[in-house]
């Protein structure tokens, strides 16, 4: 017995130590078989092509140095593999050295550790390059497939449109090489959105002017050796139907293509110089200002954008510069390549960690009054905010704004004046992690536009001090693709509610957004109800939907949407009535019999038993009706029902 159950024991550890394997959600590929790699201390990131499937394409080599270990391995949820041998999750082989070829599939070891150093290796002779796949949706099976490819192999991973309203034909697949897309009303430019194998380069990827009402984007993928390439084309036409009118042309380097009106990001021999005479390219990215050389009366500018604020980049939280010679002391702020979570090169503001960002701070850029029509517009772009950095960061057009978190993030910091609504994100580490934001804002034909993101130091629970260390300070933000769209005027004032539904009983006349007042009879003991109601359109302001006391007897939701143009509004009343209990105790049922030619029917009870006077159970009837009956020998009989009435019947 003891046997067993240590037995069992061990089982239940084993079981256990499976169910703690993480979800993979990254892979990184390295060895000394990946050509260009001579260590195992960098990675090659794998690229996620569906939910428990990861690929990446390269050349494999059987042997590349003379020296060291060869082969391949891979390193779980994270970029760099740090100790392969200690604590990190990997991937591995099931034995030292395992030999691979093209078209196998091969068991995984996923560990977290290893005295065991197990690699595959390229079969001899096969060196060329090949496709690697993990599968990994069940983290106790993973599997790795080897399958070689030519060198002409240049397919794109993605292809998209990312527009409100665009329509990409047909969906996309990397066998198909030519596309329509049907753009809104008022769209003037378009860039596509494509991801690639790591080592597959694509070019054509910019924005292309469809002011005409046509373009083209033609997508060149070079292949894997270099040798040839692939060309995916989109026919773009822009639509002259519809209400929703899209403005993004009218704000200057939405997506931060340019460094200058002329001059596009990337081409860095004609980028603007510095006061010392060199190039604003500095460190992979544009930047307006130069470490220990540009000032405040010499630092560059963001094409089309400003900043209310540039002393702040220069001083301490005292208002002392940092350098002596008041010079730049940070040069972290301009405009990168951006990465995965945005669309293409993309811009950010940040600074030394004693610098001390106004509570005010906007960059921003006015759109004038006389290029806009009176209605409502929407605008979005994509925002990152960094964790233990993160304070006010919000989107905002005139004085409507959307914060980068979540409503309790920003007790004590917000703006008076404001119209707030949240994104409801969470800060990333590396602040890499751009998600959507948008407002809504309504303006008349006297009103220009100011738009753009506004931050601070101060966070959330009211401290109001620099960073004081590390490489960063309190506000920082980073940005790309700001977009604006006019709304259909009766989109914009639209303040129905598709659906409204209760948690508990049922409305009376049954649901018709038409129809604002309603009653509800509740079942007998209620004591709370909650409404749910769904607006008409998205992000259209519902209030008052929340639990109701019905505790008294009676009560009363009062359910207010808020249009998207912000004034118009529309109210849905429900009046609750739960079932009384009745003062008067009830009246049980009298249960009554009748013997008909030795027959019994019992009425007035749900279930009996029929006993002899000696307690002998002769019958027992579970479920009674109208219809049933029992047959009884002549003799007297004891009946008890299930409600614990007794009586005794005589069978002649």
């Amino acid at each position: 017995m003891k046997k067993i159950t240590f037995i069992l024991a061990i089982l239940a550890f084993s079981l256990c130590a499976y169910a703690q394997k993480p979800v993979i959600n990254q892979i990184g590929l390295g060895g000394r078989a990946i050509e260009g790699k001579l260590d195992f201390n960098s990675v090659e990131m794998m690229t996620k092509v569906a939910d428990g499937q990861f690929v990446w394409y390269g050349k494999l080599l059987h042997q590349q140095t003379s020296s060291g270990s060869q082969g391949f391995k891979a390193v779980v949820n994270r970029t760099t593999p740090g100790n392969w041998l200690g604590d990190i999750w990997s991937l591995r082989a099931t034995a030292a050295d395992v030999e691979v070829s093209d078209g196998n599939t091969y068991n995984a070891l996923y560990l977290q550790g290893s005295a065991s150093d197990f690699k595959w290796r390229l079969k001899q002779g096969e060196d060329g390059y090949y496709k690697v796949t993990f599968f990994t949706s069940d983290v106790n099976n993973v599997t790795m497939r080897l399958d070689r490819v030519l060198g002409t192999f240049a397919d794109l991973v993605s292809l998209s449109v990312d527009y409100e309203g665009a329509i990409l034909t047909p969906a996309f697949d990397p066998s198909v090489t030519t596309y329509s897309c049907v753009l809104m009303k008022g769209t003037t430019s378009v860039k596509p959105t494509v991801s690639t194998y790591l080592h597959n380069p694509a070019s054509g990827t910019g924005t292309v002017d469809v002011s005409s009402g046509t373009g083209v984007s033609t997508i060149k993928v070079t292949s894997l050796d270099g040798s040839t390439t692939k060309d995916y084309t989109i026919n773009y036409s822009v639509s002259t139907e519809g209400d929703d009118i899209n403005y993004t042309g009218l704000i200057v380097n939405s997506d931060f293509d340019y460094v200058t009106a002329t001059v596009a990001y990337g081409d860095t021999d004609n980028y603007p110089t510095y006061s010392d005479g060199s190039s604003s390219y500095n460190s992979g990215a544009w930047r307006p200002v130069k470490t220990g050389v540009t000032t405040i009366a010499t630092h560059l500018e963001y094409y089309g954008w400003q900043l209310s604020d540039w002393e702040f980049l220069f001083k301490d939280d005292l208002g002392n510069f940092i350098n002596v010679d008041e010079t730049t002391p940070n040069q972290s702020i301009g405009i990168n390549a951006g990465g995965s979570s945005t669309n293409g090169s993309a811009a950010w503001i940040n600074g030394n960690s004693k610098c001390f960002m106004p509570n005010d701070f906007e960059f921003y850029q006015v759109i004038n009054k006389d290029l806009l029509d009176a209605g409502t517009y929407k605008l979005t772009c994509l925002l990152a905010a960094q964790t233990g950095r993160h304070t006010s960061q919000r989107l905002f057009a005139n004085n409507s704004v959307q914060f980068f978190g979540k409503e309790e993030d920003y007790e004590l910091n917000k703006t008076p004046g404001e119209i707030y609504s949240y994104g409801g994100y969470t800060p990333s580490g590396s602040g890499d992690s751009h998600y959507p934001v948008k407002v809504y804002v309504t303006i008349s034909d006297n009103d220009s536009l100011k738009i753009g993101i506004r931050s601070g130091t101060m966070r959330g629970n009211g401290d109001n001090t620099a960073a004081g260390s590390g490489d960063n300070m309190h506000g920082w933000f980073k940005m790309d693709d700001f977009r604006l769209i006019k709304l259909d005027p009766a989109k914009a004032a639209d303040a129905t509610i598709s659906s409204l539904t209760l948690d508990v009983g049922t409305l009376t006349p049954a649901f018709n957004p038409a129809t604002t007042s309603y009653t509800a009879q509740l079942p007998q003991g209620t004591t709370s109800v909650t409404p749910t109601a769904v607006p008409n359109q998205p992000d259209a302001a519902v209030a008052g939907a929340g639990v109701v006391d019905v505790s008294s007897g009676t009560g009363v939701s009062t359910i207010i949407t808020t249009a998207l143009d912000g004034t118009t509004t529309k109210t849905y009343t429900i009046n609750y009535t739960v079932d009384p209990v009745s003062n008067i105790d009830e009246v049980k049922a009298k249960v009554t019999y009748i013997v008909n030619n030795r027959s019994l029917t019992v009425q007035g009870t749900s279930a009996y038993a029929v006993y002899t006077i000696n307690g002998m159970r002769v019958a027992d009837v579970k479920v009674n009706n109208s219809q049933t009956s029992v047959t009884l020998d002549q003799g007297v009989y004891i009946v008890k029902t299930n409600d614990a009435k007794t009586f005794k019947v005589l069978v002649k």
